[in-house]
């Protein structure tokens, strides 16, 4: 088998539809000899900062010593970005042997008359067949959608992380935030450790009753004892304590403090378990960990930034985070010529609605994917919220896009990519190239 062909089949078209339900990944690990019953995990649901947690958690083991395995979802740019090892994507040899047992396992799935399963459900199998083959000592899983019925709820975790629940998949996941929570507290496995970002009241008030129900301790993150200062826009570095511990992060986002302290108390909550994790693993985890899309700085001449934002409560975020960095550069007038693509299924009227009182025009693009929006429609949403002075400019595509956001950027501003974390790599290396 090819690569190629190993990735085609994991992608395959005709398995994308959303299928919630464990019974085709339970049969589809079971034909695999259950390779998860061989590995321990820490499990991280929520609506946003699930990349950022896991990778701040998934650094602070490596630095511990732990051989450690994330599935990421959805992957940055290829599928084998989201099954790494010690931060290394699986190889190109790994991943077809890996990919090959796939195949056969459905097919002998298939055999039987069970259902079919979904490119998720495979691509799952094949992250935790290779950190079985990898003997990983801790393994960091990252829910696709919602958590209950997810393919990643066949696992049994030492700490089920739930990071900041909004509205995001309501077709779904349900209309409220109550809703959501039930789905995402879906995770939480009897008897584990139950980490969570501090929820609305509807939301937490979800998530204490099943922990109470499911006998699992529950620790909140600590937000009053969190201090954050401005970012280093020279340094590309935010300093914040917690707890009482000094820490740096070279992810610059307003959030990203608090994304931190959620898996410091992940870290805390795994030494409850057993596992050794110094505060030194702690602290040098955290100024290791880097996750691209995340208010990322990509140029400076000028200032170029991409953000994986994706739903009103991303968009948010990712305005604080402009200008708490136009404050650090002492700009705080500064505007943005946005650079937006989006799927269809968001809210992305209230995305422009975030965007609009530090925008300086926007440039739209249809997202190369089935579920994108045409730029057209976009375009529209725009021009029915902007302002006579807020340009609104239509591209063919990301790379066109960023081409003239740049160029309405050197006079006057600065460029911010947001709208889709699946295009986000396409306009991440249009910008570099530019």
């Amino acid at each position: 088998m090819e690569l190629s062909s190993a990735l085609a089949f994991l992608t395959d078209p005709a398995r994308q539809a959303t299928k919630p339900g464990l019974d085709r990944v339970r049969a589809l690990l079971q034909a695999l000899e259950n390779p998860q019953e061989q590995l321990r995990f820490v499990h991280v649901a929520g609506t946003n900062g699930k990349g950022s947690t896991s990778a701040y958690l998934a650094s602070m083991c490596r630095a511990a010593g732990m051989k450690t395995g994330v599935f990421a979802s959805p992957p940055f740019e290829t599928l084998q970005d989201s099954m790494t090892v010690d931060g290394q994507p699986i190889g190109k040899d790994e991943f077809i042997a890996c990919v090959e047992r796939i195949r056969a396992a459905v097919a002998l799935v298939e055999s039987r008359e069970q259902d079919a399963p979904s490119a998720f459900e495979m691509q799952c199998a094949a992250a935790l067949l290779f950190f079985a083959q990898q003997d990983c000592d801790l393994c960091v899983v990252e829910a696709g959608m919602g958590g209950a019925m997810d393919a990643t709820n066949v696992i049994v975790p030492d700490v089920c992380v739930i990071t900041r629940i909004g509205f995001d998949h309501t077709e779904f996941l349900g209309d409220t935030l109550g809703e959501i929570a039930a789905e995402k507290a879906g995770i939480v496995k009897q008897g584990a450790q139950v980490v969570s970002w501090p929820q609305t009241r509807e939301a937490m008030t979800v998530i204490e009753d099943v922990c109470e129900e499911r006998e699992c301790p529950l620790t909140k993150a600590d937000f009053p004892r969190l201090t954050r200062w401005l970012p280093d826009m020279d340094a590309l570095a935010r300093k914040f304590s917690y707890k009482g511990q000094s820490y740096a992060t070279r992810m610059l986002g307003s959030c990203q403090a608090e994304n931190a302290s959620v898996a410091i108390e992940a870290a805390f909550a795994l030494r409850r378990r057993g596992w050794s994790i110094s505060d030194r693993a702690m602290r040098e985890g955290i100024a290791a960990a880097q996750v691209p899309a995340r208010f990322e700085v990509l140029r400076r001449d000028p200032l170029a930034i991409v953000d994986g934002a994706h739903n009103p409560q991303g968009a948010l975020a990712m305005i604080e985070s402009f200008v708490e960095m136009a404050r650090a550069l002492g700009t705080p007038d500064m505007r943005a010529h946005f650079i937006m693509g989006v799927l269809a299924d968001k809210d992305y009227e209230a995305m422009i609605e975030a965007a609009l009182p530090h925008a300086a025009s926007f440039t739209v693009y249809t997202p190369a994917s089935t579920r994108a929006l045409a730029a057209e429609r976009l375009a529209q949403a725009c021009e029915r919220q902007a302002p006579p002075h807020v340009a609104v400019r239509t591209a063919s595509d990301a790379e066109t896009a960023v081409a003239q956001a740049m160029d309405a950027a050197r006079s006057d501003g600065c460029v911010v990519a947001f709208g889709s974390l699946y295009s986000a790599a396409w306009v991440r290396r249009a910008i570099l190239s530019a």
